[in-house]
């Protein structure tokens, strides 16, 4: 098919010149067209150039001012395709959302596809990343004073507990192996130390319960047993808990001072059980409690910002 085109010079005369079919150099409209089929190049009807002029290309064409005008045809099939591609960048640029979050030093700004997430799983997601995501508070477990023995709430950590697991169950995150694995290690975590909250809260009055708590056999040994013994015993395990104390204190000579008077009072006893427990069963029990990894280094980050498209820095505290 022949593919007429009218170009008009500047302060020249319309015509029509045919050559070679038509056809599109680029769909985003960078170049016109070229006439091709005896050639790539096309020549200006005689009353449109000088004698001995060489052949114009189409971009000399436009470069110098002249004016092209395509067939309707052409026309129509050049508007269809600049629509597609008009339709396709608006759909693109529709999927992507941004997501911002921060962690202890840095705050991030993310674009992800949401055809594939929305903001819901993503911020369940980074809960579930987070090192305090899902995490029973276990300062409910120990008391500073004899006193406070007594307002120990058992229930309140009874009902925390069930809304952690219950929202770790049913919980809407982006699953991968990775998510998927700290999921599995934070119902782990969780279940464990609701046991040793439990089994804490209750040995103030009742110290037998410590037998019945499953492993951390040692701590049962060196603190368990001098508290179920109470006397001398849990007087002896006292003082070994406070020299510990002492050697990874910066003023090791105030505690002493404190565990002299203490030791020295009627109520030595009652002192000896609320340090024994807290910083001899506690602390040795509580870290045989296995914790989820998302403790332990930065891939939670990095496996996170795997979830968008690109992710800036906006800004970041110095460390």
């Amino acid at each position: 098919m022949a593919c007429p085109i009218r170009f008009a010079a500047p302060g020249g005369v319309a015509s029509v010149h045919e050559r070679g079919d038509l056809a599109l150099d680029d769909i985003a409209g960078r170049t016109v067209g070229k006439c091709l089929g005896l050639g790539s190049r096309f020549t200006t009807p005689p009353s449109a150039k000088p004698a001995g002029t060489p052949p114009l290309e189409v971009g000399e064409l436009v470069a110098a001012g002249s004016l092209i005008e395509l067939p309707i045809e052409f026309r129509n099939m050049r508007n269809q395709l600049l629509l597609i591609i008009f339709l396709f960048t608006v759909s693109v640029s529709a999927q992507s959302r941004t997501f911002k979050w921060s962690d202890e030093l840095c705050e991030y700004e993310g674009k992800y596809n949401s055809k594939k997430y929305n903001e819901v799983v993503l911020r369940n997601t980074l809960k579930l990343l987070s090192h305090d995501g899902f995490r029973l508070n276990s300062t409910d477990a120990t008391v500073w004073t004899f006193d406070e023995i007594a307002k120990l709430d058992p229930s309140k950590v009874e009902n925390r507990y069930r809304d952690i697991i219950d929202e770790l169950e049913h919980l809407e995150y982006i699953s991968t192996p990775y998510t998927d694995e700290i999921k599995r290690q934070k119902l782990v975590e969780a279940r464990q130390l609701y046991q040793l909250v439990r089994t804490t809260m209750a040995a103030y009055t009742k110290p037998e319960v410590i037998r019945n708590y499953k492993g951390a056999e040692a701590c049962k040994l060196n603190f368990g047993e001098p508290i179920i013994a109470g006397g001398d015993k849990l007087a002896a395990a006292w003082r070994k808990v406070n020299l510990r104390s002492q050697s990874n204190n910066a003023d090791p000579a105030r505690l002493q001072r404190r565990f002299e008077e203490q030791n020295a009072s009627p109520d030595r006893l009652k002192f000896a059980l609320v340090e024994t427990m807290s910083f001899g069963w506690w602390n040795c029990a509580n870290a045989e409690v296995k914790r989820s990894d998302v403790s332990m280094s930065d891939r939670p980050i990095k496996e996170f910002k795997k979830l968008f498209v690109r992710v800036k820095t906006i800004s970041c505290d110095e460390p």
